[in-house]
């Protein structure tokens, strides 16, 4: 499955594990969706079960997203990560995102789902992401923003901040919607040169409906451009 399909890409991070909310984002534009497990997640609020607990929905999602893929965030310390992804591969899953100081080596090579790397500003060094771009993984997520800016407006700044990671590596960048992005600041965005945003619950809410409309905004600030 193709993860970047268009120059600039829409992707969203559900508030929750609900086929509901998936069919909701595919009906808006979504091109690829993640799920989580095990997880205690800062920007939503939510605890994600384990595989065992949110596996039939997730099975209910990968099913409705048809040829869209999907990945996972599966957990959010080491402890809680499977050993082997062949069981999240064959779930039908497409990639999984894990913060780089969680990252096992063993799923850098060989690679059952592709493995991005979150580099979050309060673990880690942006001047390494070349280094990180080295090792095996195969996209960045730019989880760079510090906790005290998630749902602030978007300043040149910040901008200049994704520029920097632009012009640091050559791997596809996903900039996740930490800061309170609106659907006018796409052409900035786009400008910078990454691949995709990637919406979640500071910008799409927890209900179908404020997700359909948020993902509809900016799937259509993204064609419209």
């Amino acid at each position: 499955m193709n993860l970047f399909p268009k120059s600039l890409n829409l992707w969203v991070s559900l508030p929750h594990n609900e086929p509901e909310l998936a069919q909701a984002a595919l009906e808006a534009g979504a091109d690829v969706l993640k799920v989580h497990i095990a997880a205690d997640h800062f920007a939503s609020g939510t605890r994600f079960g384990t595989l065992e607990e949110e596996g039939e929905r997730i099975a209910q999602i990968i099913a409705a997203a048809k040829d869209k893929p999907v990945g996972i965030v599966p957990g959010d310390a080491l402890e809680v990560m499977p050993r082997d992804l062949s069981v999240l591969r064959d779930l039908g899953l497409s990639f999984v995102s894990v913060y780089a100081h969680h990252l096992p080596v063993r799923w850098l090579k060989p690679r059952p789902l592709l493995p991005i790397a979150a580099a979050p500003s309060f673990q880690f060094p942006r001047e390494l992401i070349p280094a990180l771009s080295r090792t095996g993984v195969s996209m960045i997520e730019a989880s760079v923003m510090p906790r005290d800016r998630y749902g602030q407006p978007v300043t040149a700044q910040d901008l200049a901040v994704y520029q920097d990671l632009r012009q640091q590596t050559g791997l596809p960048i996903i900039v996740p919607t930490q800061l309170k992005w609106e659907p006018e600041d796409i052409p900035a965005l786009a400008a910078t040169g990454v691949n995709a945003l990637m919406i979640g619950a500071v910008v799409t809410g927890h209900t179908s409906e404020s997700l359909y409309r948020a993902t509809r905004n900016f799937r259509e600030a993204i064609d419209g451009r």
